[in-house]
């Protein structure tokens, strides 16, 4: 299911060893770049955040830019920092998994909070 919905979408395959489903879409209140998606780890089914910026309407300082924050977020390891699962580029743009996040903007909390 999920495979048919990158298709359509355009993010072309992934590979096999991926461990990640990439799933909807988050509706982001401000344009960006990259996408959030909600995701599941596919070993057990627990939730990530899947943020996907594609290549094709990337100017070449903007590639280059998604692809140092790909790379960056494999190395970088701090308790204060969204931990990051797993990175990977492809031939149509680049993926970073993480931690589940909610985008703060959208964030609306409960009565009583």
């Amino acid at each position: 299911m999920f495979k048919n919905l990158l298709s359509k979408v355009g993010w072309g395959e992934l590979p096999s060893s991926f461990g990640f489903s990439v799933g909807e879409k988050v509706d982001l209140p401000f344009s960006w770049s990259w996408d959030l998606h909600k995701g599941l780890k596919k070993a057990d089914g627990s939730a990530v955040s899947i943020f996907i910026c594609g290549k094709k309407d990337l100017d070449p300082s903007q590639a280059m830019a998604a692809k140092h924050a790909e790379q960056i977020s494999k190395s970088l390891r701090h308790p204060n920092i969204l931990q990051t699962f797993n990175s990977i580029e492809t031939d149509s743009g680049f993926y970073i998994v993480t931690e589940e996040v909610v985008p703060l903007l959208s964030f609306q909390p409960a009565e009583g909070d």
